[in-house]
């Protein structure tokens, strides 16, 4: 926060936008839905004891569905149908590997999605893991999904010109607006098509065991889930006897259940902000890019990262295919006024919002469709949480290894989630290459269970050892304070500047 609040300060000059402090909600958890954190209070309210439930949910699996997937250097399964699992079981398919897929919700490809999701800002950090693949993929997903994102576009308080700053040198240096959702159902579909067993509606539960002493093999459980979300009284356990990679998110019931065994610890730093979607139809040729007058340089809006910084939250939209934007407004979750909590679904809570709308965004109302269209969607889209993950030990021997938001969630202002969770498929896809495969292909004889291990090991012992050169320089918050200091001082004639090296540095 230290580094990042100023350069976003620099980069919208007066229109600030504040980071938020880490937020005393700490113990509302990722893991759970908000129905079922509800639940879980009343339980507490009700005087259930937590660790006895737990017990009595231990021992209703020992009575459930049995399966059982072979440890024969074939087989491996991995959680979660996000974007780093759908990625991370194409990779594994094309290494010849077998891959079961259980994600806790219903196949997002059959069901309609919309009201949370903020646009993915993919860049050649996460595009290597796709360009990888090969056969087309990396040309599919730029050619069919992805919007390019020259740079940001800037709608100050007050109206005025919006004002462009371009992210490279020219248009050939630029990042991408990709819909989650798009791509998605994207690396669902190929994975399917790859040979890819998904079980769609297995919650997993915190009583998995991975304890074991044996160095592969765990015990996974899960709820089966309805097509509401709620859980049934079917349960399954799998007897998972290969590897398992976890790529079940920010709410990791992978990451609980090892805390619970006692093989990681963990925090989760919510902040106090939340996050709703706002969607702008196409505007046609009502474009809101940057003009490019008083010697500024144009932008056409479809082009844009736009930004709408108003001191305490901010909205953002990023292009979509189709012509129409996908917005996202950050505001705080809780307060009398302005917050989440006070624009309800209500006659009282719509007037704030109206209000507040107008005061902020009145240059934006046109743009979605009028105020009562915006209000609409702030007032009844659900409320995203954002928070910070850090997991002290992301494997254990070879039963289980944890990527992406598992076990390294980040806010979305970094814009590095997605980027982040690629790279590491990309480094496991190196590591199963070294140790489990012949030619790119998986070989059963060295694809055991101490292949993983020795990989875990070879990483532990050479994270740090890259060339000095390419490491990334680290820096203090007073030296980037100085950095920007110098960089004000200097005067206005760089207006443009916005730190090009330091920016990717960090």
């Amino acid at each position: 926060q230290a580094i990042l609040g100023p350069i976003f300060a620099r980069a919208v000059g007066l229109g600030k936008f504040t980071l938020p402090q880490a937020s005393a909600m700490a113990a509302e958890d990722l893991a759970n839905t908000p129905a079922e954190r509800a639940a879980a209070e009343a339980a507490k309210k009700a005087g259930v004891d937590a660790a006895n439930a737990a017990a009595n949910e231990a021992a209703e699996f020992a009575k459930a569905e049995v399966m059982t997937i072979p440890g024969d250097g074939e087989h491996l399964v991995v959680t979660g149908a996000g974007l780093v699992g759908a990625l991370c079981a194409v990779v594994l398919l094309r290494k010849g590997f077998k891959v079961h897929v259980f994600e806790r919700y219903q196949d997002i490809r059959s069901i309609p999605c919309t009201g949370r999701s903020i646009n993915l800002a993919v860049t050649s950090r996460g595009l290597r893991a796709i360009k990888g693949l090969g056969g087309g993929v990396y040309e599919d997903i730029l050619g069919k999904l992805a919007t390019r994102v020259r740079g940001r576009i800037i709608h100050m308080p007050g109206g005025g010109e919006p004002l462009f700053q371009r992210y490279g040198k020219d248009d050939t240096e630029c990042n991408y607006s990709i819909s989650r959702i798009d791509l998605n159902r994207y690396l669902i579909d190929l994975a399917a098509k790859e040979g890819a067993v998904f079980h769609f509606g297995h919650a997993l539960s915190e009583t998995s065991d991975f304890s074991g002493p044996e160095v592969v093999g765990c015990e996974l459980h899960f709820k089966r889930m309805g097509a509401d979300g709620a859980g049934s009284s079917e349960r399954l356990l799998v007897k998972a006897n290969c590897p398992v990679i976890a790529c079940d998110g920010a709410g990791s019931r992978v990451r609980y259940a090892l805390r619970r065994s006692g093989l990681t610890t963990f925090t989760e730093e919510l902040i106090t902000r939340g996050y709703k979607e706002v969607l702008f139809p196409d505007p046609g040729e009502n474009d809101f890019g940057a003009k490019g007058t008083d010697g500024n340089e144009p932008c056409d809006g479809k082009w844009g990262l736009h930004i709408w910084p108003r001191g305490e939250h901010m909205l953002m939209a990023l292009a979509n295919r189709d012509g129409s934007f996908t917005g996202t407004i950050y505001l705080d979750n809780e307060g009398p006024e302005e917050s989440f909590a006070a624009f309800t679904d209500t006659p009282e809570g719509r007037e704030k919002c109206t209000a507040w709308c107008r005061k902020h965004y009145a240059d934006t109302l046109d743009l979605i469709g009028g105020v009562d269209k915006m209000v609409d969607q702030i007032v009844r889209n659900p409320t995203g949480i954002l928070g910070t993950v850090r997991t002290a030990t992301w494997a254990v021997k070879a039963k289980v290894i944890m990527i992406g938001d598992s076990s390294h969630a980040i806010v979305p202002f970094f814009g590095q989630g997605c980027n982040s969770g690629f790279e590491d498929t990309l480094w496991l896809s190196k590591f199963l290459d070294e140790y489990c495969c012949e030619n790119g292909r998986c070989n059963p004889a060295k694809g055991t269970a101490e292949a993983f291990v020795k990989a875990k090991e070879y990483f532990d012992a050479n994270k740090d050892k890259e060339p000095e050169e390419e490491r990334p320089k680290q820096m203090t918050a007073v030296e980037w304070r100085k950095i920007l200091e110098e960089d004000l001082a200097e005067g206005e004639e760089e207006e443009d500047g916005f730190f090009e090296d330091e920016e990717e540095d960090l």
